[in-house]
């Protein structure tokens, strides 16, 4: 696999795709996709050129359970293996679920990514933040400040197991969200998929490590940008991108199951319009 940085010493504008080469729209310079530059208008013009000094800079990647990581060092200081230690070993073998398709969300956000990637960590924020959505799935009587189950640390990772309301229902007037949920048991609202064939993810011992009947999801946090969350109903995640100081891409992608009838579809429509107001809620409380 590899990976290049998306600059010509101007911008590749092609942000997705298949192509036997990639053009910079500034120059019109072309470059084959191993990134050696192949190609310059008026090439004859340009004194001492050597082409092969110019073509587009390779970024150091690797691969850990199908997650790929990028690491803008030349030559980074230790493998991904070591980076992630007892963390990777953890979550190594989940079954991760669904992962051909999913709902993806984008927003460039006016936050330091620290901020949102810490917002994004913890549920002692729900109650209040979320009180008409999902602030009561999140805390009971039991647990009115939604305290956390368990949390362990490996370096600058870590994983966080939250509290969930097992006898949480929707009030009568959630006619979305009474919808989107009818008939079908994704284990909290969060979740897309049924827990109905989800034994072995649910049964790799990294989920609900504490096997609590007031379980919600973990989130595992690969330091410093993703964060993947994993309920019963199956898995999302977030990535933090720093654009600068103040400004973040913020990424969430929900794996969820190809609807196969048209109810199916109907609710899982229903789950995105859920899941838009929820995230909407969590973002827009950051400025």
């Amino acid at each position: 696999m590899l990976k290049l940085h998306d600059f010509c010493n101007r911008a590749v504008l092609t942000e997705r795709g298949r192509a036997s080469r990639f053009s910079c729209n500034y120059h019109n310079w072309v470059y084959r996709n191993d990134g050696s530059l192949m190609g310059v208008p008026d090439e004859a013009n340009f004194f001492d050129l050597d082409k092969k000094k110019c073509g587009l800079v390779p970024i150091a990647t690797d691969v850990w359970e199908g997650w790929i990581f990028l690491n803008h060092q030349k030559q980074p200081e230790v493998s991904l293996q070591e980076f992630l230690g007892d963390f990777g070993t953890r979550f190594a073998g989940v079954s991760w679920e669904n992962t051909d398709t999913s709902l993806y969300f984008e927003a460039h956000l006016d936050a330091n990514w620290k901020v949102l990637a810490d917002a994004f960590s913890e549920t002692y924020h729900i109650p209040s933040i979320h009180p008409a959505t999902i602030g009561k799935t999140f805390a009971s009587a039991v647990n009115p400040h939604s305290r956390p189950l368990d949390a362990r640390f490996w370096g600058p990772h870590r994983q966080f197991s939250t509290f969930g309301n097992p006898d949480y229902a929707p009030p009568e007037d959630a006619m979305v969200e009474k919808m989107a949920y009818a008939n079908r048991d994704t284990g909290n609202v969060l979740g897309a998929a049924e827990t109905a064939g989800m034994t072995e993810y649910l049964d790799h011992p990294a989920i609900n490590p504490k096997q609590s009947k007031h379980w919600a999801l973990d989130i595992a946090v690969a330091f410093p940008t993703l964060h993947i969350n994993l309920s019963p109903g199956g898995f999302w995640s977030h990535r933090f991108w720093p654009i600068s100081v103040n400004r973040t891409r913020w990424e969430a992608e929900f794996h969820v199951p190809k609807p196969l009838t048209g109810r199916e579809k109907l609710q899982q429509e229903l789950y995105i319009t859920r899941i838009a107001e929820i995230l909407l809620e969590g973002v827009t409380a950051r400025k």
